[in-house]
């Protein structure tokens, strides 16, 4: 794969990195400025290749922008397994961050598939997919407002969204398409998911073994 994507794109963007890789985020008022994953042999595609695809989108739209994506991209193999990691990092456990990161992560997931699709023997069934969240511990009176919050609403809210993530921890929690934001552009099925894990991690150490959420 690393061949085929230094043949196809610009390879400085492109990394391969042996035991582990390091995330940066660009803010540097971040209080999370960097993550390293651990336990594999991975390739890294700078964030730029993704942003620079923004051109191409529609900078506002009442459905969902692609404008917007995540902090990391990795493909990871583990024996037979193939994986695609999307990583954002976040300061706070915060109602906003959270529903931000799910935005930049499903933008991130539709922008690599056109990418990647555009390789002539690639099949998105050959790979698995997740998603990480990785951020500081959100306070008691956040989780309180977001309890809250969820227990009046009625059907699906973000806010319920939110808890359910933070109390899933190393299971993770499954986004389904049926509420993805991915659902209503007209894309094809191919830039989009049926199902995506996605993993909170709290920030207490800055070295993750990957093979917990894999």
């Amino acid at each position: 794969m690393i061949d085929k994507l230094k043949t196809l794109f610009n390879p400085d963007f492109i990394c391969e990195y042996t035991g582990a890789v390091t995330i940066e985020e660009e803010d540097l008022q971040a209080k999370v400025r960097s993550v390293r994953l651990e336990n594999g042999d991975f390739i890294y595609l700078n964030k730029k290749i993704l942003d620079q695809m923004n051109l191409l989108f529609k900078q506002k739209d009442d459905r969902f922008s692609l404008c917007k994506g995540c902090d990391g991209v990795l493909i990871y193999h583990c024996a037979k397994e193939k994986y695609l990691i999307l990583v954002e990092l976040k300061s706070k456990y915060t109602y906003d961050n959270i529903i931000k990161a799910e935005s930049q992560i499903e933008a991130s997931y539709a922008k690599l598939f056109m990418l990647l699709h555009s390789f002539d023997d690639f099949v998105k069934e050959n790979y698995k997919c997740c998603a990480l969240i990785i951020a500081l511990e959100p306070d008691i009176e956040t989780l309180s407002k977001l309890t809250k919050k969820a227990q009046i609403m009625s059907g699906y809210c973000k806010e319920r969204f939110c808890i359910k993530l933070y109390n899933a921890k190393d299971s993770g929690l499954i986004l389904k398409h049926d509420i993805s934001l991915l659902k209503n552009l007209p894309l094809k099925m191919d830039y989009k998911f049926d199902e995506l894990p996605i993993f909170f991690i709290p920030y207490s150490e800055k070295s993750i073994d990957i093979r917990k959420y894999l």
